[in-house]
């Protein structure tokens, strides 16, 4: 990453930073993580790649077998302040080529196609490469890492990581000897300015490796010790207001509470009343030890902070009107309201979350760790303010946010619970629910974040509670407008989250739903060309099993459900469509054996498909994608090129296949998106040539000037994945034309 002019520039300034740092690294060995602490900044089974399995409650994360990805797993944990040191410990034996610790925004992707430095390759993440020692970020080498390093220098297997989010930069040392590496990059308040957390993150391309990841300890921002104001807050940001109870204590930027003295006088109220379904929460930053069960209270208030007598704890107040969770209770204006069911705030541990919002309704709901918890329909006024009552265990606590994943929570609970319900009068309420609650928040999601709905879809169980509201729409009969319009809204849902979400993908294989769009699919096969109804069915139902197919987990649910036998009927010259057949090519390659791929008998037009659409995509400059165009379903979808060059590659192990193609011009598609296309484009692209080389295909490959001409230029890029993907396909296609030319002679 590009270095950053640091403001804090005197000798003195960086000795206390240093200083810092030694006294905390010396209290982590004093006073150690203890077990809450390693859960709370463990590996995330939520923010990983589908091809990692998580052990020891997240301590170690184990890649799965998986050919041509690179996988990324992110921490619980995201920190935008304060000095914070883990540690990896990644054996050498496990790390491949491709090996990269270090710290990544919600935004960077968890998995890509090929091998590559996934950490680091995008603007989202940055790191230190310890198979290559270089440090990476937005897809370029910054420096030689270690500085000093030595050639045959391998990273020991214990490796500490040093985020310093006041001074914006990123270090390692050894966690065998203590041996300081220095500073590997700078410049990370970019992202702290502009409200991204960066979180611990690794991404790894071997298979069976084990990863895994130990929190040492944090230190306090140090702005103010060194002289630097706080940030200005924005208009909208909530912060604590700064009229508080007696004994509070705030800093942070008025985001952070201390209780400095005694059990109670701990009331800490928002700086603003709360926007209708705005969300006011806290983080249970520290506890004492004290004779009590109480570790704070938390509610609303129709109290100005500025006109509000503070109590000793909020729910003795009687002004004006105020509702609180104590323990388990509600309490309104000191009595309790034992109507309504909420949680018990008791529970609350160091590290957990719990929050309120005032929904438009006037509902008030709670929420614990992220999650909701418990609703209570008190008809709230239009205007509350956020309200925390450090009373007994409870002594310090952060203002938090919602994620936009968390956000979704309430809308995603309510559709699944309807869709259980399978009223026949609530088909429009579902089919509208499914369309605000879940597609149209999709598609605000940036897509590097759309996985997030996904999962919590499938966390929450949506893709049984789908699939089997499917099967009762289909029963109810499709015949009917209205339930033909909420069954294609659901399937329209399927497409959405099987694209986006692996986990829910892999969920789907646990339903029926498999095989009830496989059914669909086959019966309709003679009539889908009959209305556009049936058409657009089959269309969706092909399309969200091609999707399933690109998960590991689905290839054996899908053989063993006759997908392949099923799809291929489509392929038949008498009821092909371009399209569906380009479709199918993709679906039955990814889930057919290589020795099946061989003997497999693909219609040579259907090979043309491919080869048209790799050559659109070729010729889209910007997306490196062709458009396919479902005339009879009046349907449109894209399909970017590494899809199609899989395909490719997969086919090419089959001779037939492979003469074709080539004979098609293949390798001048391929050789253009070589040259326009990203590096994981460029390495799968590379790949697939080599896959169609052959001693029949050699000579056609040669007299491709394009290609040669751009595989010239990849063997020397910078780009390591790239260059060794280059000089294996120049390798290969010199050695074929030197044994042509010997058995010419």
């Amino acid at each position: 990453m590009g270095q950053e002019t640091s403001s804090l520039g005197s000798g003195v300034d960086r000795l206390r930073l240093l200083m810092t740092l030694a006294k905390l690294e010396q209290g982590m060995r004093q006073h150690p993580a203890g077990e809450a602490s390693q859960a709370d900044h463990a590996w995330d089974p939520e923010d990983c790649s589908s091809n990692f399995t998580l052990k020891e409650n997240g301590r170690l994360a184990k890649r799965n077998d998986s050919t041509q990805t690179t996988d990324m797993v992110r921490a619980k944990k995201g920190y935008t302040r304060g000095t914070h040191i883990w540690e990896i410990i990644w054996k050498k034996e496990h790390r491949g080529s491709h090996a990269v610790i270090g710290v990544a925004s919600y935004a960077a992707p968890l998995t890509c196609s090929g091998y590559s430095a996934l950490l680091g390759s995008n603007g989202e993440s940055l790191g230190w490469n310890i198979s290559a020692n270089v440090s990476l970020f937005n897809d370029c080498v910054i420096n030689k890492y270690p500085d000093d390093v030595k050639p045959g220098f391998q990273a020991p297997d214990v490796i500490r990581v040093i985020l310093n989010m006041d001074e914006g930069t990123l270090r390692f040392k050894s966690g065998v000897d203590g041996t300081d590496y220095g500073l590997c990059l700078s410049g990370l308040r970019a992202f702290s300015r502009h409200g991204q957390k960066l979180y611990p993150a690794v991404s790894a391309t071997k298979d069976d490796a084990e990863i895994g990841i130990k929190y040492l300890g944090s230190a306090e921002p140090i702005y103010d010790a060194i002289g630097e104001p706080t940030e200005a807050t924005t208009e909208d940001q909530l912060v604590f207001n700064s009229e508080v109870g007696a004994n509070v204590e705030l800093s942070n930027g008025r985001c952070t509470a201390r209780r400095i003295r005694g059990f109670n006088n701990g009331v800490v109220m928002s700086s603003k009343p709360l926007k209708n379904d705005e969300y006011f929460g806290v983080r249970l930053d520290k506890t004492e030890d004290l004779p009590t069960k109480y570790t704070l209270d938390i509610g609303v208030t129709t109290n100005s902070p500025e006109k509000l007598n503070f109590p000793e704890t909020m729910t003795d107040c009687k002004q004006e009107k105020t509702w609180m969770i104590c323990g388990s209770r509600l309490v309104h204006n000191k009595l309790a309201i034992d109507t309504f069911k909420t949680v018990d705030l008791a529970e609350l541990k160091e590290g957990s979350t719990v929050g309120v919002m005032r929904s438009a309704d006037g509902k008030l709901h709670i929420f614990v760790d992220g999650q909701l918890k418990a609703k209570c329909d008190l008809d709230l006024p239009a205007s509350v303010y956020g309200v925390v009552d450090m009373f007994g265990k409870g002594c310090e606590v952060t203002l938090t946010v919602k994620t936009k994943a968390e956000d979704t929570a309430d809308k995603v609970e309510a559709t699944i619970a309807l869709m259980k319900e399978k009223d026949p009068a609530k088909m429009s309420e579902v089919g509208a629910a499914l369309d605000t609650g879940i597609l149209d928040v999709s598609r605000r999601l940036p897509p590097s974040l759309q996985h997030l709905l996904g999962d919590r879809f499938t966390n929450m169980g949506g893709a049984a509670a789908i699939a089997d509201y499917m099967a009762f729409l289909k029963d109810t009969g499709l015949e009917h407008e209205d339930v033909y319009r909420c069954y294609v809204v659901c399937l329209d849902v399927l497409l959405s989250l099987t694209h986006s979400s692996f986990n829910f993908s892999s969920a789907l294989s646990e339903t029926n739903a498999f095989r009830m769009l496989l059914k669909e699919v086959d019966s309709l096969r003679t009539l889908y060309k009959s209305s556009k109804n049936t058409a657009k069915r089959v269309v969706y139902a092909v399309s969200i099993l091609h999707n399933c197919s690109k998960a590991a987990a689905n290839v054996t649910p899908l053989r063993k459900a006759g997908t392949k036998d099923i799809l291929m009927k489509y392929c038949d010259p008498k009821e092909r469509e371009s399209c569906i057949a380009f479709i199918i090519l993709l679906t039955v390659v990814n889930i057919m054996e290589v020795s099946e791929v061989k003997s497999l008998k693909v219609p040579d037009d259907v090979l043309s498909i491919i080869v048209e659409y790799t050559r659109d995509s070729a010729a889209d400059d910007k997306n490196h994608c062709a458009k396919i165009v479902f005339a009879s379903a009046d349907l449109c979808f894209s399909f970017y090129s590494s899809e199609q060059i899989d395909a490719i590659r997969k086919l090419s192990k089959n001779p037939a296949c492979r003469q074709s193609m080539v004979k098609k011009n293949v390798t001048e598609h391929l050789g253009r998106l070589m040259e326009i296309g990203d590096q994981t484009e460029q390495e799968l692209a590379c790949n697939a040539v080599w896959e169609l080389l052959s001693e029949e295909t050699a000579d056609a490959v040669a007299s491709s000037s394009k290609l040669t001409d751009v595989v010239r230029k990849m063997k020397d890029s910078g780009k390591r994945q790239v260059s060794d993907a280059a000089n294996r396909l120049d390798v290969k296609l010199k050695q074929l034309l030197r044994s042509r030319r010997g058995k010419s002679k």
